[in-house]
Formats: structure tokens, C-alpha cells, sequence
């Protein structure tokens, strides 16, 4: 079993925390570190900042908001991270919910299946370099008509190479309908809240989704959650995507207790003095 670790965002984690358990997670060769977003920190510089503080872990998006990004400007990320570690990026996308969406982005949250799946053929083309990027569809246009914009739009090609060929593409869905969308579109999937006694909720519409593929795909289901009471030990890959890694190499429980005051203080002492890399534990 692969095994990796979900890094929560700011505040409930402060990034000498991010950091430090990036390279502890490094340092037992698991699998890989995934980092989420909300309306605070992103993604994208964290996993930048872990790109050149890790070295053999893979490092993921967990996930970045589509309203959040124009999928060419994801595509740019995506690339980049790749580069700047070698290899090692996973790009997970979501369309969050509709708080998020409308709340803080602004952008409506309707249709988010047909969001998502034009979205991830629009990265997909771009990464692939193939050709200039050209899309017509129903939620984006690129380049934008002239009936649409000032007229000059013309199809452009990514600059920038991958290191990997291609970048694994994961989703975050949750609802039926974006889970069937997984085999068609995507890499694999990783799941909120699963509980392996009702598999059969997750492996349904995966199921479902592979008979509207185009062939069998071998797709990767990365379950997580924010906590779980599971003794498990996290020995050479044996934690579990999502388990919050104590210091001592438990699984399956936080991080030991500390006020928000003290943990505030203590990333402040770290920024202040340019030592943001605490190392080993």
C-alpha cells in the first residue's frame, strides 16, 4: 500500500509545521504530501516551498479550486511545480462548493460536472504540447472569439516542458456524478470521509463511469480524512493518506496540543530568523 500525508492549510497548520512534516514524511519514504487550499494560503507556493525542501516525495495538490484558476493558468502551475521538483508533482482539482465558489471567487457554481470535465481536457491538452491550445466548448473558449474579446486572441502552445509525460491527474469529487466523471477524464480520485465497511458507495459510480470510458483504465482511489482513531504505525509506507503524522512516527492522532498563541509565536521566531526549514523533529 502507497501511503502519503495530508497537510491542512493555515492556520491549523503554521508552515514551519507544513515544513516540518513534509521532510519527516521525506524522510520515511511515504509515498506523498498533499496540500490544500481554501480562501487563505494556496497550494501552488506551498508545494513550490516544498519542492526545494524535499527531495524524493511526491508532491501533490490537494486540491486547487477550479474557480480559483483559468484552467491554462493551472496547466502553468502545473508545469512549474513539476519542474521546480524534479518530477515529483500531482495536480488534484476540485470546484470546491458553493459557498467557496460564489463567496469568495465569485463565480457561479452551476454545472460543475461540465466545469470539471471541459476543465480537465483543457490542462490536459496544454500540458501535452501537441499543438496550439484551441477549445470550444460550453463553459470555456480559448482563444476567446473575437465576437467575445478585442479580436487579437490567437491559439498559443504551453512554453514550458514537463519533466513528467504526462502529469498524473487526479479529482476530488464527492457527488455520483463527478465520481462516474473519474475514469472517464481523470487519473484516479481522492475520496472525503471513506469508510472501507461501504466501499461499494465509492466503487459504484466508478464503476458506472468506466462503462461510459472509452477502455479500461487502471485508476488510483486515494481515500483521506482530516483525523481518524486508527493505531495504525507509520513505519517505511505504512501511514495512511490523510492522517495528521505526529512527531514520534504515530499515525492516526494530531499533532500534540499547543495553543494557537504559542504555535503563532513560534512560526514567527522561525520566519524572523530565516531558519523556516526546522528539519528533523
Amino acid at each position: 500500500m502507497r501511503a502519503g500525508i495530508f497537510l491542512a492549510y493555515w492556520p491549523w497548520f503554521s508552515p514551519p509545521e507544513q515544513l516540518e512534516l513534509a521532510a519527516l514524511a521525506d524522510e520515511l519514504a511515504l509515498d506523498s504530501v498533499w496540500v490544500s487550499e481554501a480562501w487563505g494560503q494556496d497550494a501552488v507556493s506551498v508545494v513550490g516551498l516544498l519542492a526545494g525542501r524535499t527531495e524524493r516525495i511526491a508532491l501533490a495538490s490537494g486540491l486547487l479550486q477550479i474557480p480559483a484558476r483559468q484552467p491554462t493558468a493551472t496547466a502553468m502551475a502545473a508545469v512549474t511545480l513539476d519542474v521546480l521538483s524534479g518530477g515529483r508533482f500531482r495536480l488534484r482539482r476540485g470546484v470546491s462548493g458553493p459557498q467557496v465558489s460564489e463567496g469568495w471567487y465569485g463565480v457561479p457554481f452551476g454545472r460543475p460536472v461540465s466545469r470539471t470535465r471541459e476543465y480537465v481536457e483543457i490542462v490536459r491538452a496544454a500540458l501535452a504540447r501537441r499543438a496550439p491550445l484551441v477549445h470550444e466548448g460550453r463553459e470555456y473558449a480559448i482563444p476567446l472569439p473575437p465576437e467575445r474579446g478585442t479580436g487579437p486572441g490567437k491559439p498559443l502552445k504551453l512554453l514550458a516542458k514537463p519533466v513528467q509525460r504526462p502529469i498524473h491527474v487526479y479529482l476530488g469529487a464527492v457527488g455520483p456524478r463527478a465520481v462516474e466523471l473519474t475514469d472517464e477524464v481523470a487519473d484516479g480520485r481522492l475520496p472525503f470521509m471513506v469508510d472501507p465497511r461501504q466501499a461499494d458507495v465509492l466503487f459504484e459510480p466508478l464503476d458506472r463511469g468506466r462503462a461510459h470510458a472509452r477502455g479500461p483504465r487502471r485508476r488510483r482511489v486515494r481515500p483521506h480524512g482530516r483525523r481518524s482513531r486508527s493505531p495504525c504505525r507509520a513505519g517505511r509506507g505504512a501511514a495512511v493518506t490523510g492522517l495528521r503524522l505526529r512527531r514520534d512516527g504515530r499515525a492516526g492522532a494530531q499533532l500534540p496540543r499547543r495553543s494557537r498563541r504559542a504555535r503563532q509565536a513560534r512560526s514567527r521566531r522561525a520566519l524572523a530568523s530565516g531558519r523556516v526549514d526546522v528539519g528533523r523533529p
